[in-house]
């Protein structure tokens, strides 16, 4: 997406701030990390370090701020007009609602919608449960879901993410999830999600810079091609917006055909073929050649 046809492309999920956590190590590299949201044709970016209880990741909102601010600063001195936005990724523990504090967590760039984050070990439905439970009591708090399709609850259970979703939480998917740079499974389990409609905007979850940096132009542009234009519009433009904007946000559609496409694909990386080129090469896998090239 170098060529920026997208009106405004934000993300929402980013660990672009120095020293806070498993992001860049210093203003150098985020400012690099910043110029790669340029090249790519990003406006806007939400700041969302890692926020977990009791550990050496939990940065108080004030700081987060701080470094927002200065971020912007350091932004406009070098000429680039990306924008940067205050948020955090709020872990999710079994005790995560007795030590619940608004006012020490940041909503996404004053929302009042939070990013949150399942834990990728010792997961449970019991905990999705508690976390439902205790949603009744902040009914002013909208909540989204980060990078579902990389937990393994959800990737045993898709159906807990529908819960989720009907109970009023958005969720986040990875770029990089459905591009299959996060493995098979976090693929499929992505495209099961979409295909539940359980899925409201795209980010790109990139930590400072090298293999989980930025996805670069081509890899945009591949997604676009993956899920469609203006599904990829919806995702990564007009949804964020809205969300940011205390707006509804819908769930994410992407034509059937795509899916099974996307399916096909990685289906024969699993058999260790190129792409379309199994032994048997189906319409679907020709069409999968056509799309993904």
């Amino acid at each position: 997406m170098a060529d920026k046809t997208l009106p405004q492309m934000i993300d929402l999920h980013s660990h672009l701030l120095p020293g806070i956590d498993d992001g860049p190590r210093n203003w150098d590299e985020s400012l690099a990390m910043a110029a790669d949201y340029a090249a790519c044709g990003f406006t806007t970016v939400v700041a969302t370090p890692h926020y977990i209880r009791g550990s050496g990741w939990c940065t108080s909102p004030a700081r987060i701020k701080e470094m927002v601010a200065e971020l912007n600063r350091r932004l406009e001195e070098a000429g680039m007009t990306l924008q940067v936005l205050s948020g955090m990724e709020i872990a999710i523990d079994p005790r995560f609602w007795i030590f619940f504090d608004h006012n020490q967590v940041l909503p996404l760039a004053g929302s009042g919608v939070c990013l949150v984050e399942f834990p990728f070990q010792n997961a449970t439905i019991g905990l999705v449960h508690k976390f439902l439970a205790g949603m009744k009591k902040y009914d002013s708090i909208e909540w989204i879901i980060a990078h579902p399709e990389r937990c393994p609850l959800f990737q045993e259970h898709p159906d807990v993410l529908g819960q989720l979703s009907r109970a009023g939480c958005l969720a986040q998917l990875n770029c990089g999830s459905i591009l299959g740079l996060n493995g098979p499974t976090a693929r499929q389990t992505a495209l099961d999600l979409l295909e539940l409609g359980s899925i409201h905007v795209i980010a790109s979850d990139s930590h400072g810079r090298g293999p989980r940096g930025v996805p670069g132009p081509e890899q945009w542009k591949r997604l676009s091609k993956m899920l469609g234009p203006d599904t990829v519009a919806i995702a990564l433009s007009e949804n964020p917006q809205a969300l940011l904007d205390s707006q509804t946000t819908p769930p994410l559609e992407v034509e059937p055909w795509r899916l099974a496409a996307i399916r096909e694909d990685t289906m024969h990386h699993d058999q260790g073929y190129p792409t379309g080129q199994s032994p048997k090469q189906s319409v679907l896998a020709r069409l999968v050649r056509k799309i993904l090239q």
